[in-house]
């Protein structure tokens, strides 16, 4: 499990390079290129400080398009994350959370902030989503993050993907659709758009 990795990772010498391109390479050669996208948009996201970290798991969902610049293409469907339905969005929620795990071999986990706790009179779907909309991903350990910052490690990220992801545009694509469903869910309840609702 990825709770015993983090234990074995804690217990292990400082020089931890080889241990984790050996996980790295370990990733299925079917999911290598995902994996990488994530990595290095969670590398991307703890580098650069105008960049939010961790990062909410909903927007990594949208890996699963291949395509960076998803949001702006003529032929994408805004109505394909639905903030309404909760029940769909926990689904998504669900889904990104083996994705991350079977993509990145435990370098990446997900948690829950529990933010909604500071409100007090939450409505009950909008205290499910504020838990779903909280869950985060981040490096398993600190001396992962200072691995996947060498050239060696950009390196071997990069040969998955066959040359840099395009996080920064894959985030503003992410960011745009996450905005559009939670407006859409703002009109859903005519206007009714309470602190709540932006968790």
């Amino acid at each position: 499990t990825i709770r015993t990795l983090k234990r074995k990772v804690d217990s292990m010498p400082a020089d931890l390079d080889g241990f984790f391109k050996r996980i790295i390479h370990s990733i299925d050669p079917a999911y290598r290129s995902e994996g990488s996208a994530f990595i290095q948009t969670a590398v991307f996201s703890l580098q650069n400080t105008d960049v939010e970290w961790p990062r909410g798991l909903l927007e990594f969902t949208f890996l699963e398009a291949d395509d960076a610049d998803f949001a702006v293409r003529p032929s994408y469907d805004f109505t394909e994350l639905n903030c309404v339905d909760v029940d769909a969005l926990e689904y998504r929620i669900d889904l990104g959370k083996r994705r991350l795990n079977s993509r990145c071999m435990g370098l990446l986990e997900w948690a829950n902030t529990s933010v909604v706790e500071k409100f007090t009179t939450v409505p009950v779907s909008s205290e499910r989503l504020g838990h779903l909309l909280s869950t985060e991903v981040n490096f398993l350990h600190r001396s992962l993050m200072d691995f996947l910052l060498t050239t060696d490690a950009q390196d071997i990220l990069r040969q998955c993907t066959n040359g840099p992801f395009q996080a920064r545009r894959f985030l503003c694509s992410a960011i745009l659709t996450k905005v559009c469903a939670i407006s859409a869910r703002c009109f859903e309840r005519r206007g009714n758009c309470g602190e709540e609702d932006f968790l």
